[in-house]
């Protein structure tokens, strides 16, 4: 009883933000019951309890009690202060992110598709269903139409206006790059015709159980790159990521992420930690990208983030890129919860 009246004490006193009991060796009854003590405690307190677990073999019961209630519990002090370090750097990204970002509501339209995708067992969206809800959502895309054969790929390519890009449509497929299913900077009708070709038997033969829809046909566009998204992380839900894109980004690793809300202020702050920020900037006579509409770009995913919590598992724009003066998502994947 003492034990309890001292965590408690210490939990409802407003001097402290973050309260770590220490607990040592003892009988091993004993730490069975101080530990369902602190999960008490714990859910009857909004204060984060950390617990230093030194009480060795003799409570392991106690730990396993602790670990299993999901208890956060350190067994050294080394750990201790990395967690504490962890918990004030998370609260230093909330005060961080301000109060400047727009409140966004979410399509009752958009809430129907995925409810029907959802009943329908559709987790992974092809990319041109990706970039169709990107649209309505108000993110900008490369210009582009679905083609079910050659003939109707080079139709649409003078729709668009050449050069064009040329992409395998398969919900098998999330990296095309790989399964050679991309084909860039197509200058005319022979180009297309060729390439599509070439692509379906590469998609085939490097995925052959994928099933493939069609071609989508977009607009090429070289610029700079980015790699935008909203990531599901198991403890902290959703986050929003951005960070240097295109064939590489997995390899660079360069990525910042915020807890949404993300500010324009904050993504400006993301976008500064970027090793990559250099490119933005005018790389070897490319013109300067307008980080002042990517800020935009990035809060606007984080209202996203939000209100679509509850079905976007991962979305993932790579690249997005900045042409002809204008930010617009190049290749897109949603996947559902």
């Amino acid at each position: 009883e003492r034990y309890r009246e001292a965590v408690r004490l210490f939990l409802e006193d407003g001097a402290y933000d973050l309260v770590v009991p220490v607990s040592t060796p003892h009988p091993s009854a004993h730490s069975e019951d101080r530990a369902r003590t602190l999960i008490e405690l714990a859910r009857l307190s909004k204060k984060p309890i950390l617990n230093l677990w030194l009480a060795g073999d003799l409570g392991k019961k106690g730990l396993d009690i602790l670990c299993a209630a999901g208890m956060a519990t350190a067994t050294n002090a080394e750990s201790l202060l990395k967690a504490v370090e962890g918990v004030i750097r998370l609260g230093e990204m909330k005060r961080a992110q301000g109060a400047e970002h727009d409140a966004m509501g979410a399509d009752p339209m958009i809430l129907e598709r995925f409810a029907a995708y959802r009943t329908a067992r559709r987790h992974n969206l092809s990319e041109e269903e990706s970039k169709a809800v990107l649209r309505e959502m108000g993110i900008p895309t490369l210009k582009g139409e679905a083609a079910a054969d050659p003939m109707e790929a080079v139709r649409v390519a003078h729709k668009i206006g050449y050069p064009v890009a040329l992409k395998v449509i398969s919900t098998d497929l999330p990296h095309k790059s790989e399964a050679g299913g991309v084909r860039l900077n197509l200058k005319n009708e022979d180009e297309v015709r060729r390439a599509w070709e070439e692509m379906m038997r590469d998609a085939a033969a490097n995925s052959p159980q994928a099933a493939i829809e069609g071609g989508l046909v977009e607009e090429f566009a070289p610029g700079t790159e980015m790699i935008l998204g909203i990531v599901r992380d198991a403890t902290f839900g959703p986050m929003v990521l951005a960070g240097t894109g295109g064939i590489h980004a997995e390899a660079m690793k360069d990525v910042a992420l915020a807890l949404p809300p993300v500010s324009e202020v904050r993504a400006a702050r993301m976008i500064a930690s970027l090793r990559g920020r250099r490119l933005l900037q005018g790389f070897r006579g490319a013109p300067p990208a307008d980080e002042r509409v990517l800020c935009a770009l990035i809060a606007r995913l984080s209202g996203i983030a939000i209100a679509y919590r509850a079905y976007i598992l991962e979305l993932d724009l790579n690249p997005v890129i900045f042409s002809g003066g204008a930010w617009r998502v190049a290749d897109a994947l949603i996947r559902l919860a």
